[in-house]
């Protein structure tokens, strides 16, 4: 009889050591091993004690973050599955490390933690109104955890934890100002006459065309078109900036997982591209307008005041921004806020500056040249400061 219970005991040991090893958690349509549930080792921080307790489960939760204690060494080849509320954030060492807009289910190599942090780390899941039913961390694998091969190599499918995204930015942030002072750079020494033209303040905020032989405005001309270019990187890489303090840039980049350099680098390229091809849909749009009023020297000199007090007034609000965030860095939200609206007050006063001087250069009615810039200036603005409020 007592060799009986003895191979029952086993048998039953056995039996929910299989068990145990083939809980199985779905994510996505796809069947992962549970080799870890981390809610068991839930911390709340204890205001009378100081420090941070074990979480009794059914509780009260009086702590707006959830805090684990991760042994990294003990889970290597594995994978950590956070499946947060939304808008909550993810520290690791009092870091920041991710940000869920909209909660979802998350992937973190074990190997690729444990390279960044060393042996063990401390994870903090932030939220506001933060409630532990709604959040999930576990340990997991592709495998049977009792089958698992220590000696694999880290899925594919998952991904690599990157960089921290502030780290990321601010490298772009250097590297892309860089870039925009060695193009200037460029075009001072190679288009000297040009530059001087383009940062001329004292004609670009005149009421009167002074020197009408140098508004003309071709595409073809000399350096006309490099500093178009140079137009688009500063404005696109403004746009960066504006989007990143907004917290906007992965909802505009959505078929992008920017997190790193490289993609931060190609969501700016990419935006230069999309201004470089609106100016030159604008420029062409004024050869035609201007065309059908019969005042066809009107685009050439129109395009290049709009572009010239654009360079201008983008070039200081570079300068701007580049002090903010090399030594006011906690003023950049509340300075982007302003910007928007300085923006605006900035094309209204373009838009008077314009009309004023192509008044003076023909002998049209007030009314005549106001539905000319209307279709030109007027309607484009209101489209895009709807969709800028937007």
């Amino acid at each position: 009889m007592q060799k009986f219970n003895r191979y029952f005991l086993l048998l039953c040991f056995v039996l929910g050591g299989v068990l145990s090893a083939h809980a199985q958690v779905e994510v996505g349509g796809q069947s992962f091993s549970l080799v870890k549930d981390l809610e068991e080792n839930l911390l709340e921080y204890s205001k009378s004690q100081n420090t941070y307790v074990p979480y009794v489960q059914g509780t009260p939760f009086n702590s707006s973050a959830a805090v684990f204690v991760l042994p990294l060494k003990e889970y290597q080849d594995y994978q950590l599955l956070i499946q947060p509320p939304a808008e909550a954030a993810l520290l690791i060492n009092k870091s920041i490390v991710d940000y869920y807009r909209n909660g979802g289910s998350k992937f973190y190599p074990i190997d690729s933690l444990r390279r960044l942090y060393g042996d063990s780390c401390v994870i903090s899941i932030f939220h506001p109104s933060f409630h532990p039913q709604e959040l999930e961390v576990k340990i997991i694998s592709r495998q049977p955890y009792s089958y698992a091969d220590a000696g694999s190599s880290i899925s594919e499918d998952f991904l690599e934890v990157f960089e921290r995204r502030g780290k990321s930015f601010n490298n772009f942030f250097i590297i892309g100002v860089l870039l925009l002072l060695a193009v200037m750079a460029v075009l001072r020494n190679v288009f000297p006459k040009v530059f001087s033209s383009y940062y001329d303040i004292t004609r670009a905020a005149a009421l009167r065309v002074r020197d009408e032989a140098n508004f003309t405005m071709k595409l073809s001309g000399r350096g006309h078109l490099a500093f178009l270019v140079f137009y688009s990187l500063l404005f696109g890489f403004l746009l960066m900036v504006l989007l990143q303090t907004a917290g906007e840039i992965e909802t505009v980049f959505s078929f992008l997982i920017v997190s790193g350099f490289g993609t931060y680098l190609y969501a700016w390229l990419l935006l230069s591209v999309i201004v470089f091809f609106f100016q030159l849909f604008k420029y062409w749009l004024l050869r035609i307008v201007a065309a059908v009023f019969n005042v066809p020297d009107f685009a050439g000199i129109h395009f290049f005041d709009f572009l010239r007090l654009s360079q201008i007034f983008y070039t200081l609000v570079f300068v701007l921004v580049l002090l903010l965030f090399l030594g006011a860095d906690a003023y950049v939200g509340t300075g982007s806020v302003i910007l928007i609206r300085v923006v605006a007050v900035f094309a209204v006063i373009r838009l008077f500056l314009i009309f004023f001087k192509l008044l003076h250069l023909s002998s049209f009615r007030k009314t005549y040249l106001f539905s000319y810039l209307c279709t030109t200036e007027i309607l484009p603005l209101l489209i895009g400061l709807k969709f800028l409020i937007i």
